[in-house]
């Protein structure tokens, strides 16, 4: 990564405010979101897991409530201490474009959200997400759309640098090319659902349109995908 998107995370995650989620019963717990990456990659307490870009460290708490034994790369230090104030895990704070410093096939799962879009050499930190994930393991990367909806009608939803988005049929074209098997793709659209991040008028009323038909919008207009992955190797061998 370059020191344009370190600095900007160090200032992020100095100036970030708390998130705070509360269950039913009114108790703090972990974002809803990070509970459902964690289930659709169906983890199981005591196995490894990588945060590759953990922030500051929401997904790896939740993975810490399941008893993952859990490691957790940024290049932000600042995320890096907020991470570590919350949750228990083996910290590294590494410009993760230089590569991983894992072991082959060395741990049962391994995240990416949000982040891949960052990265300068996307297909090397890819491949090398692939080579640190064991045979039988699971990956996850959730990335942006470049053909969401809001896109298509000229507004932009993200103002971090180094930003590169795909489409649906070009990311499948490059993580099937890192060796990768897509076990399944799934969309989220949390930005057209919360209307409290509508940054103008005309947006907020767009957001108020198509609130109603959001089930039905079409994977390849959605904000975000979902990729839940396997090794190619692993299904090869069978």
């Amino acid at each position: 990564m370059s020191c344009q998107v370190k600095e900007y995370y160090n200032r992020y995650h100095t100036n970030k405010p708390a998130s705070i989620y509360f269950n039913i019963k009114g108790e703090k717990t972990s974002s809803p979101h990070y509970r459902h990456i964690l289930d659709l990659m169906r983890v199981e307490k005591a196995k490894i897991i990588s945060d590759i870009g953990c922030g500051s460290g929401e997904l790896l708490t939740e993975a810490k409530k399941r008893g993952l034994i859990c490691h957790g790369v940024d290049i932000s230090e600042e995320a890096l201490k907020a991470a570590k104030s919350k949750t228990e895990a083996y910290y590294i704070c590494a410009d993760i474009e230089l590569g991983l410093f894992y072991p082959n096939e060395y741990f049962d799962y391994v995240t990416c959200l949000g982040v891949w879009e960052h990265f300068k050499n996307q297909e090397s930190v890819l491949r090398e997400m692939v080579r640190i994930l064991k045979k039988t393991g699971k990956m996850c990367i959730f990335v942006p759309n470049k053909n969401y909806i809001l896109h298509k009608l000229g507004y932009e939803t993200d103002y971090q640098p180094v930003i590169n988005r795909y489409s649906l049929d070009e990311y499948i074209e490059k993580l099937e090319k890192a060796g990768v098997f897509i076990d399944k793709i799934l969309k989220n659209n949390f930005h057209l659902s919360n209307l409290n991040e509508s940054f103008g008028y005309i947006k907020h009323f767009i957001k108020l349109l198509i609130h109603p038909f959001l089930i039905f919008l079409p994977l390849r207009l959605s904000y975000h995908f979902i990729f839940i992955c396997s090794k190619q190797s692993y299904y090869s061998n069978r």
